[in-house]
């Protein structure tokens, strides 16, 4: 395998995982915060729009906040673009449980979600 074919592979994995992530969040919990100094549920979303921004203007604005209508919104962005981006996820599926959300499966089982096939 092509080392393009092999990345091409990881990206469409990563892409789906990420949107299933984002697409988790409850609309009316996008302000929640584990914990004060934490970043909320919306800023990590609109982190990884921020990312969306390096590929527009080739320049990162560390807002950390870039503005969305809706997770649905935000997910289809992230969903159309994430062929042209390399996306550092992680914070945001340690909030969607103490959200009131459930954890869809990203590696692995979750204690929510087995995934295919379990």
């Amino acid at each position: 395998m092509s080392a393009p074919a092999f990345l091409q592979g990881i990206l469409s994995h990563e892409r789906a995982l990420s949107c299933n992530v984002v697409a988790a969040a409850p609309e009316d919990s996008r302000g929640f915060r584990c914990e004060p100094k934490a970043r909320s549920a919306e800023e990590l979303i609109g982190h990884n729009l921020d990312l969306v921004e390096l590929l527009n203007d080739g320049v990162i604005h560390h807002r950390n906040n870039v503005p969305f209508d809706s997770v649905e919104g935000a997910v289809a962005t992230l969903d159309s673009t994430f062929g042209e981006i390399i996306d550092r996820r992680g914070q945001l599926s340690t909030y969607l449980r103490p959200m009131g959300s459930k954890v869809p499966s990203i590696y692995g089982p979750s204690a929510d979600d087995e995934g295919p096939g379990h």
